[in-house]
């Protein structure tokens, strides 16, 4: 999966996001040793976004939107900032995308909601 700064994983970055300030807590966070770990968190997050600039930014697909969510990694939803997302439920009525925060959002064919990358409208 490779390193950022030859230390943590995309997964350690992700993993640090969705327990800081959870009932989880320190204990299973990977920056639990770090000096200031939430500025540390940010700023591997921001280089992990700034490495993966190069993707385009179309709209994602439901598909694109599983391998994301497989992969671990956050998906930008316009109108409510960053998320990782935990699960998809599908049914007659509805998909539903829920998130690492316990947010869920609809998702329509041909949505212009979810990105790889930030959105300003």
């Amino acid at each position: 999966m490779g390193t950022i700064n030859n230390q943590f994983t995309r997964k350690d970055i992700a993993t640090a996001i969705k327990v800081c300030n959870n009932k989880i807590g320190c204990s299973e966070c990977p920056l639990k040793n770090i000096d200031d770990c939430k500025n540390k968190r940010n700023e591997l997050a921001i280089i992990y976004l700034e490495n993966s600039i190069e993707e385009s930014n179309n709209p994602l697909n439901l598909f694109d939107l599983i391998k994301l969510m497989k992969e671990e990694r956050p998906v930008f939803i316009v109108g409510y900032g960053w998320f990782f997302i935990e699960r998809i439920i599908s049914d007659k009525q509805a998909t539903k995308i829920y998130t690492h925060n316990n947010s869920n959002f609809v998702y329509t064919e041909n949505s212009e909601r979810f990105y790889r990358n930030e959105v300003l409208q």
